[in-house]
């Protein structure tokens, strides 16, 4: 697990979003590496981040210098009713991307 973590880390990232749970314990190595964890991202809302942000879906992390890495100015967690949903406001192109 350490090692899967750290090749992700090795991709120069700040913010890791996986559409499926993330446990405790990558979640904190990540977190020890300046990565912030999005888990429980939908697949529909992660291709339209990836499209606006320029970035690349990837499914195995051994080749960091292959992977196009998208860019935003923030994320922002919000509260819709009971439910945090994670936001990318896309100043720029004019459009709110929500994902997760």
């Amino acid at each position: 697990m350490r090692a899967k973590c750290r090749k992700i880390i090795d991709h120069g990232i700040n913010c890791f979003i996986n559409r499926q749970l993330v446990y405790n314990l990558p979640e904190s190595i990540l977190g020890e590496a300046g990565v912030m964890v999005i888990e429980h991202a939908d697949f529909d809302g992660t291709e339209r981040l990836a499209a606006v942000t320029g970035g690349e879906i990837v499914s195995t992390f051994d080749h960091p210098e292959d992977v196009q890495l998208g860019e935003c100015d923030t994320i922002e967690e919000i509260m819709i009713g009971e439910d945090k949903v994670s936001s990318t406001p896309m100043r720029a192109m004019g459009c709110l991307d929500a994902f997760g």
